[in-house]
């Protein structure tokens, strides 16, 4: 009696790894081919980042990394007095603060909804104060944490030697730099601030101290741009990806 076993490539009996699965365009594909496995790739990481965008969502992740660097974070003091000569001491409360190891940059802030006139720049102000900082340890001496260099030259920052610090505006607010602190993780840190020529009209605008970590202002807006997109990138990634298994799920007789 004759043998009707189907015959292999090889010539024999076939075997297992010879079986067909779906046809693509070019015929029968074998099981484990490339097209086949590269399906499961594309599946596997498909399914990881619209695991990642759902869960991420529901944790609001998006927000919380949106507003992780230092450079978002920062800190204020109460409102200081700018209309009588005087010291103001602001004790930097860095259990408050996750600033916790480096420079970081001290300002004066303004708001522009209580003031009458808006001055066109740190030259037009008649404030003139002068600044002390320091970190303090238990039963040590303080040290000085005003940072001195080429920029801040200073501490008169309203001086003409402070002319050249940065100012800026936006959100109805003005922002006057003042100085650089250093700022470390084992000390309390003390700010002092004495007016010496008091400005009644900058008062008016509820000024306080801002303190925020060093940045690099020239990559800030591509990292911030980043960062405040995540969850749209995030989103548009997930549906290409739903698309390509859509098409390839369609594509398959």
């Amino acid at each position: 009696m004759k043998d009707y076993r189907p015959i292999g490539l090889s010539g024999g009996p076939i075997q297992s790894s010879e079986l067909c699965t779906a046809p693509d365009e070019d015929g029968l594909h074998l099981k484990g081919s490339p097209s086949t496995s590269k399906r499961k790739v594309l599946c596997i990481i498909a399914l990881g980042i619209l695991s990642f965008h759902l869960i991420a969502e529901k944790l609001d992740l998006f927000s919380k990394m949106a507003s992780s660097p230092p450079s978002r974070r920062p800190i204020y003091s109460d409102p200081i007095d700018l209309r009588n000569k005087g010291l103001t001491i602001w004790k930097v409360p860095r259990q408050l603060w996750s600033y916790k190891d480096g420079d970081a940059e001290l300002s004066l802030v303004v708001n522009l909804n209580g003031m009458p006139e808006i001055p066109l720049g740190r030259a037009q102000l008649m404030l003139r104060l002068k600044l002390s900082a320091y970190g303090t340890r238990f039963g040590e001496a303080r040290e000085n944490r005003l940072v001195k260099n080429d920029y801040y030259q200073t501490d008169e920052p309203f001086s003409n030697a402070g002319s050249g610090l940065w100012e800026g505006g936006g959100r109805g607010k003005l922002e006057y730099g003042l100085a650089g602190i250093r700022v470390r993780p084992d000390e309390d840190l003390i700010i002092e601030v004495t007016v010496t020529t008091p400005d009644p009209s900058l008062a008016l605008g509820n000024p306080r101290l801002k303190l925020v970590a060093h940045h690099d202002s020239a990559a800030l807006p591509i990292k911030y741009l980043i960062l405040d997109n995540l969850e749209t990138i995030s989103l548009i990634l997930s549906l290409v990806l739903l698309g390509m298994l859509v098409f390839l799920a369609w594509g398959r007789k």
